[in-house]
């Protein structure tokens, strides 16, 4: 697993890039190779640059994902986080927040089956924020995510925690409608079952109206 680190924690340590690697953009192979160092550089800057850049790989930075899941894996270690510093005056959590995000969106864009394990974790973490970037690279990656199925029918039938304000509830109603939408992009015989039994379930109506609707368009 790798570790990541900040200016003044290690030395020597070499200076942070701060080259736009999108400028790369039309050598391929030049570019991906930036892209690996980026986010595999020391300096949480770069692998936020990195994770930015990633996401305009498309299909050819499939071989990137392993390296997606251990920088995710290192952004969920509290231990890190004691020797990070922030980027740009914003607060770690959200330094690392920015890193993960970009990563699922790279995931999306890139739409492989690969990238699965991690956007099926992030559905199911308790930060709701990331949710909806875990729907968007479920849906991307289609009727390769069957695996995930079981995970956005939990998702769609759980309840909601209690105490939210209007518009978080809101919020949560919209993810539970979009993962509906999930389930009809995959497509599967295992998606379609599970819409179905949505439409029998004590869900909310706006939810199983949303479930009646994919399964009136298939």
């Amino acid at each position: 697993m790798m570790v990541l680190a900040t200016r003044g924690s290690m030395n020597p340590m070499p200076e942070p890039a701060s080259e736009d690697l999108t400028e790369l953009l039309e050598d391929q192979d030049e570019y991906q190779r930036r892209i690996s160092n980026a986010l595999q550089s020391p300096y949480t800057r770069d692998i936020l640059d990195g994770a930015i850049a990633a996401s305009m790989l498309g299909s050819d930075g499939e071989n990137l994902i392993p390296l997606f899941g251990e920088i995710i894996d290192d952004c969920h270690q509290e231990k890190i986080w004691q020797i990070l510093e922030p980027v740009d005056g914003v607060t770690l959590q959200s330094t690392l927040f920015m890193i993960e995000v970009n990563l699922l969106i790279a995931i999306k864009e890139i739409g492989s089956s690969l990238g699965l394990p991690l956007v099926r974790r992030a559905l199911s973490d308790q930060d709701d924020s990331l949710h909806t970037f875990a729907l968007d690279a479920i849906k991307a990656i289609g009727p390769n995510a069957t695996e995930a199925v079981p995970d956005l029918l939990h998702f769609i039938q759980a309840d909601e925690p209690t105490g939210l304000s209007d518009d978080h509830f809101e919020y949560r109603r919209s993810l539970r409608r979009e993962a509906c939408v999930v389930l009809g992009a995959i497509g599967s015989v295992e998606a379609i079952s599970s819409i179905h039994i949505l439409t029998q379930s004590d869900v909310p109506e706006c939810v199983r109206d949303s479930a009646e609707r994919e399964l009136d368009i298939r």
